[in-house]
Parts: C-alpha cells; structure tokens; sequence
C-alpha cells in the first residue's frame, strides 16, 4: 500500500497529480482489523469498518 503514495493518478477532470495519503482509504470488515491496520499504517490514511463508510 506504502507505494501507492507519490505515485501517479488522474481525476475526473483529467488532471493529473501524485498520490497522497487523503486518497486513500482502507476498508475492513471486523474492527479488530480496523485498529491493526491503524498502528500498522502511516497518519493521514483513513481506515474504518464497512459500517463506517
């Protein structure tokens, strides 16, 4: 996931930038899963229960 972050994306409006944390999201069943994806990854990539999103 790490590499994702300074690659390359183009939005729905044809502009191209780099990737950053905030676009990033990270979706997980059960909440323990939730919190150790929470320590495991850097600040800035939003993770959280299918419920939450």
């Amino acid at each position: 996931m790490i590499e994702l972050i300074g690659g390359r994306l183009t939005d729905k409006d044809g502009v191209t930038r780099k990737v950053e944390e905030e676009d990033i999201i990270v979706v997980a069943p059960y909440n323990a899963q939730v919190n150790a994806m929470r320590d495991a990854l850097p600040a800035g990539i939003r993770v959280g229960a299918v419920d939450m999103f």
